[in-house]
C-alpha cells in the first residue's frame, strides 16, 4: 500500500487497492477506492515471483470493470511471473530483475 500511495501522490493520479479477498468487516469490498467501468488501470507490485498475486489483482479489477493489461513491479525474481501473466494477456514490466541484482553484487566484490 505505501508504494502505490506514494507513487500515485507523486504522479497526481488516483489509486485503488485490490485485496486478496473481501474483508468481513468495513466496506466488505475486494476493491477499495473509486473505479469507473472501462477505466484503464496499471497494477503496481513490489516483488513478482510466480505472478499469481498480480493475476489475482488483475482479475479482481477486471471483474470490477477496469481495463488492465500491464503490471509494473520493482523486482522480478524471474520465477515464472512473466509467463504466467502473459497467459492472461498481461505484460510485466520490472524496474529490476533478480539476475541484474545478483550481477551487480558480483561486480562490487
Amino acid at each position: 500500500v505505501p508504494l502505490v500511495a506514494v507513487t500515485a501522490d507523486r504522479l497526481g493520479r488516483p489509486y485503488v487497492i485490490a485485496r486478496k479477498q473481501a474483508k468481513e468487516y468495513g466496506t466488505g469490498n475486494r476493491i477499495e477506492g473509486r473505479l469507473e467501468a472501462g477505466e484503464e488501470v496499471v497494477v503496481l507490485e513490489d516483488i513478482a515471483t510466480t505472478g499469481q498475486s498480480a493475476v489475482d489483482a488483475v482479475e479482481a479489477l477486471r471483474e470490477a470493470g477496469a481495463v488492465v493489461d500491464r503490471v509494473l513491479v520493482v523486482v522480478d525474481r524471474e520465477e515464472g511471473a512473466t509467463e504466467r501473466l502473459a497467459e492472461h494477456d498481461i505484460e510485466l514490466e520490472s524496474l529490476l530483475t533478480a539476475s541484474a541484482l545478483l550481477a551487480d553484487r558480483d561486480t562490487d566484490a
